[in-house]
């Protein structure tokens, strides 16, 4: 049989059968298992920041820093843990966010340590760092 300029006998079209099956078959058993454990780990660590997203919310006069640091160990650990699952082509921006999430807890935990005498959570500049570091968090959660 001539196929696309290629002159295969009965044997090469049964192999080529028989590979692509297994293909099939190896792509219908993976591919449904990786997307499940992919959706677990986004949901394990979304749920790791729940937490602190609510406190951010629902409690504005509770200093950022304690909030921040509060949670920061079990962010840590979740992020760890999930970046595993991340794409190796969406790790770069993974990296990034994880950075951007250290600094902006730097920041909130330096201000909570330095101004938490002097300043009311209720501020523009104590505003200002919380809106940060919620930024932050949902820059980090968008790649889950």
């Amino acid at each position: 049989m001539n196929i696309f300029g290629f002159t295969l006998s009965a044997a090469d079209l049964w192999l080529l059968g028989v590979a692509g099956t297994l293909a099939m078959l190896l792509l219908g058993v993976y591919v449904p298992t990786a997307i499940k454990r992919r959706h677990e780990a986004s949901a394990a660590f979304r749920s790791a920041f729940d937490g602190v997203l609510l406190n951010l919310r629902e409690n504005p006069d509770c200093p950022l820093a304690q909030i921040a640091f509060g949670f920061h160990n079990d962010h840590l650990a979740a992020i760890t843990k999930f970046r595993a699952s991340v794409p190796i082509w969406r790790r770069r921006s993974f990296d990034k966010a994880v950075a951007n999430y250290k600094e902006a807890y730097d920041i909130a935990r330096d201000f909570g340590n330095v101004f938490a005498v002097a300043f009311s959570e209720k501020t523009d500049i104590a505003r200002e760092k919380r809106k940060h570091y919620s930024k932050a968090i949902d820059r980090l959660l968008s790649h889950a």
